[in-house]
């Protein structure tokens, strides 16, 4: 049947458009431009390095991003340049969302994606990631510091401690408040810019550090980014009409942050609050 609703003409602009502007989200944020970027299936296996005489298999299921909105398309739009304006619309609302999706997923390990919070667990010990125990296999765990004092030492800490071949972790990641904490301690004169892939970073010791809000606001990485690899297929996009006039699109593809050395990187968590004893009324 002939499509005289433009349908088809705005499916065939968001499948020009869409694919282009949604790869470029990760090239804004470090971890992502930097990790080894690899074509996906939905399920990969790696040979981790956990510190044993021999690299052990992990195997990860590779989960589905999604994002998807709804607008009204009125019938009389079939003319280009109305098309285009409305397609540019879509475009930007759904490039928010994805983005959206995939940095919370980094953050938050939800639906299946791990992302540097399932990779760096707050607490170590009893955790089975890609198959592997840490109970089973000491070497397979993450180096996690509490924020005692200040972040700024808390990095230092990490930063020794996750040396590998003498080098030190080259990228830190930082909620707003940990974040600020390290601005509000250094002066103006002080804080030095680094700059990878275009993105703006603050150096600070050996790492280059990245503020995000979508991490959690007291949390922080410390990360070899070179221990990373981001596996994500071509994009579906799916545009569909409704009995109401509204127009769906959604863009879905698999997508996973794997890391080879986990027991190589750090997390910092924010101390318990300490109780206040009665000498201290």
């Amino acid at each position: 049947m002939k499509d005289t609703s433009g349908l088809g003409l705005f499916a065939a602009l968001l499948e020009e458009l869409l694919p282009e502007m949604l790869e470029e989200i990760p090239a804004s944020h470090p971890l992502l431009a930097e990790a080894a970027r690899q074509s996906c299936v939905s399920r990969v296996t790696v040979l981790a390095d956990v510190g044993e005489q021999r690299p052990m298999p992990v195997t990860y299921d590779v989960p589905l991003i999604a994002a998807a909105t709804c607008r009204p398309l009125h019938p009389g739009i079939s003319n280009r340049e109305h098309l285009f304006n409305f397609g540019i619309d879509i475009v930007g609302l759904l490039v928010r969302e994805y983005e959206r999706s995939l940095r919370t997923s980094l953050y938050t390990s939800n639906n299946g994606f791990l992302g540097v919070s399932g990779l760096l667990p707050a607490v170590v010990g009893l955790n089975e990631i890609g198959g592997i125990s840490e109970r089973r296999s000491p070497g397979w765990r993450s180096q996690v510091t509490q924020t005692r004092t200040t972040i700024s030492d808390a990095l230092a800490r990490l930063e020794r401690q996750c040396l590998r071949n003498g080098q030190a972790p080259d990228l830190v990641l930082l909620g707003t408040n940990a974040y600020r904490e390290i601005i509000a301690s250094y002066q103006p004169q002080q804080r030095f810019r680094d700059v990878l892939r275009g993105i703006p970073l603050l150096k600070l010791n050996r790492s280059s550090v990245f503020h995000d809000p979508f991490c959690e606001t007291d949390t922080g990485y410390v990360l070899h980014t070179s221990d990373f690899a981001f596996h994500a297929s071509p994009f579906n996009i799916f545009v569909e009409a409704g009995l109401d006039g509204r127009v769906q699109v959604a863009v879905i593809r698999r997508e996973q942050m794997l890391s080879y050395r986990r027991f190589r990187s750090g997390r910092i968590t924010p101390s318990p609050p300490r109780l206040r004893t009665g000498s201290e009324h």
